[in-house]
């Protein structure tokens, strides 16, 4: 595969690539050898590669933070059960985004009731959030793998794990189904630094001609008095 049939191939994401750029970057001498290895590759590899990389783990207990998405209103319609338990399983999930934590501790994290806790799990369940992986067997709760474009943990998520989760009735995340998008503003610090803040904002076809909607201009306005 030659560099300039990536984009048509669906590859300009590709792992394996945006390394062997750096390494043209940091190394221009070996160009040459790179593409001679490259066009030795076709689509096959380049995925198969870029899913075994996918694949290597960070050690679960070294890591701190799970990755969360950013905004774009894919869970403004769930109740606030729903949300808090979501919040709870997010916190927990492994690098493989599943997460099983026993009903009656998940009340005690969250401060609901069983019969709350269930509805809110059903309802994730229903509305492609969450997916049940494995039923409770003995001693273990029901083990759940959450949706890959609300939350990751350590690895990158491959087409194959996305696809895993989208067969078990998860639906794609990347929809935005609120009346309102991400939207961020520059402001000016007392020591004279520029920083940005994020807000959310109706989205444009919904502004006035003005722009009187647009609350970040609003938020920024204010601020900046």
């Amino acid at each position: 595969m030659k560099w300039q049939e990536q984009q048509q191939q669906g590859l300009q994401n590709s792992s394996l690539l945006w390394m062997l750029r750096d390494t043209i970057k940091e190394r221009p001498d070996l160009k040459e050898d790179i593409d001679a290895f490259l066009e030795k590759l076709n689509k096959q590899d380049i995925k198969k590669i870029d899913s075994s990389f996918a694949a290597h783990r960070y050690p679960e207990k070294n890591l701190t933070y799970n990755r969360l998405t950013r905004y774009n209103g894919f869970t403004s319609d769930l109740t606030t059960g729903a949300q808090s338990v979501l919040f709870l399983l997010m916190q927990c999930s492994s690098q493989d985004n599943l997460v099983a934590v026993p009903v009656s501790i998940i009340c005690t994290c969250c401060s609901i009731t069983d019969k709350t806790c269930r509805n809110a799990l059903k309802e994730l369940i229903n509305k492609g959030v969450i997916a049940l992986y494995r039923r409770s067997a003995r001693h273990t709760p029901n083990v759940y793998m959450l949706n890959w474009n609300l939350i990751a943990s350590g690895k990158q998520p491959s087409l194959n794990d996305k696809k895993e989760f989208y067969d078990m009735g998860g639906v794609d995340a990347t929809v935005n189904k609120s009346d309102y998008v991400l939207a961020y503003v520059t402001i000016k610090d007392s020591n004279g630094r520029y920083r940005s803040y994020g807000t959310l904002q109706e989205h444009e076809e919904s502004l006035n001609a003005d722009g009187n909607n647009n609350e970040a201009n609003k938020i920024n306005n204010f601020l900046n008095k």
